[in-house]
Formats: C-alpha cells, structure tokens, sequence
C-alpha cells in the first residue's frame, strides 16, 4: 500500500512510531502495558535499524521515528509504558547510535505523546547525550493545549515541532469536530511552530475495522468507504459491487489547509484573535494563505488587511475559510466551507 501512494505522489514523507516491542523484550511479557527492559534495549534498536533497511529495500525511506507512540498511555492494545529517563537512556545508549550508522537520513522524535505532559520531552532533552541525537518533538493532543509546543521549544528553539496525531471520533458531530480540529489541530499547531498537522486516519470502513480489542474503536477517517449492491441490466444480469465514499470532518481540514498550504511553505505573522482564530502562511509559489474560522456564537463580519489591500468576509459560526491571494497583486479569493 504504501508502495503504491508513493508511486502517485514519491514526495510523501512518513513517519513509523511503534506501539510496542515484542512481549518477549517486556517487563510484563505482553503487547499491553509493561516497558521495555533494559536488557533488551540494544535488540530493540537493532529492531529499528533492520526496520529502517528492510523498508529502503522496499522503495520505501522513513524520514523519522519515535521511540515509542504515547509512551505514558499503558490502555491501548498494543501499548508500552516509557518513562522521560527511560526514553533518553534508550536514545542516547543505543538507538541513536544504531541510526546514526545505519539510517543517517532518518530522524528520531521523542514524545509523541499529549500536550498535557511538556515536562516528559523537557527531562528528555535536558539529557545533552540524548538529545545530541534528537531532532524534535512530536505532539498529540487528547489532553492539555498547543500552547505547550511553544512552551518547550522556547527552551529548545533548534528542536524541531511535528504534531503527529489526533482522531475525529465516531461520535462527533460534523460541525462540532471540524470547528475543534481546525481551532486546535491546524491552527492552533501550525501557530506554536509545528512543521506538520497530522489526523489519524485517513479511511476507514462504515465498521471502522480493523481494531484491536483495546484500541480505538470508532476511529472515523477522512473519508468513509463502503460497499454497495446494485442490479445489472446488461446481458450477465445479476448484482455489481460498488463503492460509496463518505467525507468526513478529516477530509474537510485537509481540503482546507493541506491544499493550499503546500510543502515547502513558511507561516508568517497574522493579528491573533480569540472568536477569528486564524494562521496564514506565505507558499513557495508566492501565495498567501490564510485559514480562518468563526469560533464566535453568531455571523462574523471581518477584514483582513495585507500591504493596503483589503479583502471581506463574513462567516457563520463554526465555518471555516481558506483565503489565498498573490503577493504582488494582493487579489484575494476565498474558498468557504459550511455545513458540509
């Protein structure tokens, strides 16, 4: 599958964060809970690293890993508890040797994990050994706010910031999940210096299998898959299975920002304001993007102002806009996104 999304578009990056080492590496013996036991760290990285040149003999590279996915998390299935000292003493005693001399183009993220805990990558870092090896932080958001993004990179502004997760659940309401996401996951990421805005995950079927007994369950993709029957009326006569494709909340954030906000983009300043939360961002083709959403309770009227230029709008609540306009000319054009 993965072979196959790169030869459409061979600029995707990825990133692999495993959910557990093997039961036999573990504390308790079992994919859930338990950590990893320090006699087992050099197999481990050894495991990253043949990972790694088993995906290169694939077509496939990795640009970065983690550790380990929400390591203070011991529910998921699988799952695997990592303290901050544990993560650095793996880090700098074994993993990053191990990928500095056989995956050199691949970097190592710590955390990966909510917004909730900034002190876990701040004890991570503040180990010099680890995080010689270290390129950023990777953030989640169930728990806490994008604020602590900022909060740890301004204590290590040469750390990179990768937000690499959060779902839109089942039971989420269109409006409501694409409201919070925008407001949070794009917005508010991209504005406390993250380089990615990552919803997990990408499709799903109406079951949303396959899951683990303990996983999430009800994880909604960007987009809902699923089959249909219909009566032929040709000469085999007979039922054809279709395809129904549904588009959730994921599909409209990526639409929103991911289209416009290509690769290679930088965010520049915009006036912060608490019911029009908004980021703008200047493309390699010399665009700016803005996405703005109406977080107020009521029909927003507003302008946005750019060199002299000025363009207005007006959303409803919870709608979201994607203005781009060209720097030279300073034309701006929307793109408005409602109740789907």
């Amino acid at each position: 599958m993965l072979q196959e999304i790169l030869r459409i578009n061979p600029a995707v990056k990825i990133i692999a964060a495993p959910w557990s080492a093997p039961p036999w590496m573990k504390s308790n013996g079992s994919y859930v809970a338990g950590s990893l036991k320090p006699d087992s760290y050099a197999a481990y990285a050894r495991y990253f690293a043949r990972y790694l040149e088993t995906m290169r003999g694939h077509g496939i590279h990795v640009s970065a890993v983690s550790p380990q996915n929400e390591p203070l998390n011991a529910r998921n299935e699988p799952s695997m508890v990592m303290t901050a000292t544990e993560q650095a003493d793996f880090i700098k005693g074994y993993l990053g040797p191990e990928l500095r001399k056989s995956a050199p183009d691949t970097e190592i993220l710590c955390w990966d994990h909510n917004c909730d805990v900034p002190e876990y990558p701040l004890t991570v870092l503040a180990d010099a050994e680890a995080r010689a090896y270290i390129a950023g932080v990777a953030w989640h958001l169930y728990n806490g706010s994008p604020e602590a993004m900022s909060e740890v990179r301004a204590q290590y502004p040469e750390q990179k910031v990768y937000f690499t997760e959060q779902w839109v659940s089942a039971h989420d309401d269109f409006m409501g999940a694409l409201r919070w996401h925008m407001k949070n996951v794009v917005i508010g990421t991209l504005r406390n210096w993250s380089r990615t805005a990552l919803e997990w995950n990408l499709a799903s079927d109406p079951r949303y299998a396959l899951h683990t007994r303990l996983g999430a369950v009800g994880a909604l993709g960007g987009v809902t898959i699923g089959a249909t029957m219909k009566r032929r009326h040709d000469a085999v006569g007979g039922f054809a299975i279709g395809a129904t494709i549904k588009r959730n909340p994921g599909y409209y954030l990526m639409a929103h920002s991911a289209r416009f906000i290509r690769p290679g983009s930088v965010r520049v300043h915009s006036s912060k304001l608490d019911q029009l939360p908004n980021v703008t961002c200047l493309t390699p083709d010399s665009r700016m993007v803005m996405l703005v959403m109406n977080d107020a309770d009521g029909a927003r009227r507003f302008r946005v102002r750019h060199r002299g230029a000025y363009a207005t709008l007006e959303l409803g609540t919870g709608e979201v806009a994607t203005l781009r306009w060209n720097v030279a000319t300073a034309v701006a054009r929307s793109e408005k996104a409602g109740a789907g």
